[in-house]
């Protein structure tokens, strides 16, 4: 969506040709979108402020330049006196958007050399004269000139749109940010722009960037229900359940029927500990859809979290009805299983896990887990040091080893595994306690 233009002029200058301008562009293009400050200011407003926010919705700037130009900007100069107007072309040539410098009646631009430096670039800015006696055709004139270059400029938008959606899918997220930043250079109110930036920043773990895209988005339309969704996600991300439940909270308020937000409260909620809630927060969300297999699985956590097994393997169950490639549900039942000392069924549902991602460290830690319960101390071994060759770093995977050697009375593997467990978790209680029974 095009921004507003702007007309920049000294009063004491060419402030009647200004008006004139101003109403002919006003006619032509619409009213809202022209901004003068005699015209848009009201009274009490920070004159300042609400220039400089003006200015941020500029994609057009016409610095009307009369034949005392020169001669007051350097009394300004001279005198130490705050100057609006050389602020107003300085932040726009700073901000890259298209200056126009309009000459009235053939005034000089002045020299490069004669500028201050903020605002010597304006001379390299193609002018347009406008006249008196041509007045009528030279803003004709400028309306074409603004146009073209608007519909030049949508064109560059949507090409960098879609290849920062395209950089995006490829998951060449750096590539997406700069074409996307493009986009917001050309048009700072898209809103496609922002929504793709936000994003290629959360899956770069940027969090504090992305919420600072979907803010925008919420200060653009502060009833998008996404923007404030997908900034509870970032805020999540960060551990910020808090804020995370406070935008979650205010997407359903704007959509009571926006499942997926209630669906990120709920998670907020089990963040939190807060089991009921988040239990309450998934019943919602499956209410409004009840084919969400990862709704299913997180309330199956809930209930898992507070005990209630039986809930728990339902709603994984229900889970893995709706997509049976979906891991998750699978390994929250196989612990679900384990808690109620299935091992079988908990075996079970682990090996589906690891035909699903050969590469799932828990699955193996949990299947191990489970043949030790089962004695299959020799398959509860190759469990483990699976999960360690995928991941050595794992201390969970060489605590449950070294439990197993120890069970097998085999003291110095038992003994190797609990060092190394402690070595990479210093907390870990449990490995510390093993080495003082085992007398090391």
């Amino acid at each position: 969506m095009p921004g507003k233009i702007f007309v920049n002029y000294r009063r004491d200058d060419a402030r009647d040709m200004a008006a004139r301008i101003r109403d002919r562009l006003a006619a032509t293009l619409g009213d809202a979108n022209v901004f003068m400050d005699v015209d848009n200011l009201r009274p009490g407003q920070r004159f300042d402020k609400e220039l400089e926010k003006a200015l941020a919705e500029t994609d057009v700037f016409l610095a009307v330049v009369g034949t005392r130009w020169q001669e007051l900007l350097a009394k300004r100069q001279a005198s130490g006196e705050r100057d609006y107007v050389r602020e107003e072309i300085a932040g726009a040539l700073r901000r890259g958007i298209l200056v126009i410098p309009l000459l009235i009646e053939r005034a000089p631009l002045p020299r490069h050399d004669t500028l201050p430096g903020d605002m010597r670039d304006l001379v390299l800015h193609q002018k347009h004269v406008i006249s008196h006696e041509r007045f009528g055709r030279d803003v004709a004139e400028l309306v074409e000139v603004i146009q073209s270059a608007r519909t030049e400029d949508r064109g560059q938008a949507e090409a960098y749109r879609t290849s920062g959606g395209s950089h995006y899918a490829r998951r060449d997220y750096d590539r997406a940010i700069a074409d996307f930043s493009k986009v917001i250079e050309i048009d700072p109110k898209d809103v496609l722009a922002y929504v793709g930036r936000g994003l290629a920043h959360h899956e770069k773990g940027d969090y504090d960037r992305a919420i600072t895209d979907f803010s925008k988005l919420i200060e653009i339309d502060p009833r998008d229900r996404d923007a404030y969704y997908s900034r509870g996600l970032a805020h999540r991300a960060k551990r910020d359940d808090d804020r995370a439940i406070a935008d979650f909270s205010k997407a359903v308020e704007i959509d009571p029927k926006h499942a997926l937000a209630y669906s990120g409260r709920g998670r907020a909620h089990v963040d939190n500990g807060d089991y009921d809630r988040a239990i309450a927060d998934f019943s919602k969300a499956i209410e409004i859809d009840p084919k969400d297999a990862v709704t299913y699985s997180y309330r199956g956590l809930a209930h898992r979290a507070r005990r209630d097994y039986h809930r728990a393997i339902a709603d994984y169950s229900k889970a893995i009805e709706i997509d049976p490639k979906f891991a998750v549900p699978y390994e929250g039942r196989g612990r679900a299983y384990h808690q109620k000392r299935d091992y079988d069924r908990a075996i079970a549902d682990f090996s589906k896990v690891i035909e699903i991602d050969p590469k799932d460290v828990l699955a193996y830690v949990g299947r191990g887990q489970a043949h030790h319960e089962k004695r299959h101390y020799d398959r509860a071994i190759a469990d483990y040091s699976k999960a360690i060759e995928i991941d050595p770093k794992d201390a969970d995977a060489y605590y449950n080893r070294g439990r197993t050697y120890e069970d097998q009375r085999r003291r110095p593997e038992a003994i190797k595994d609990f060092q190394q467990a402690l070595r990479l978790a210093p907390d870990d209680l449990d490995s510390r306690n093993a080495l003082k029974r085992l007398g090391a």
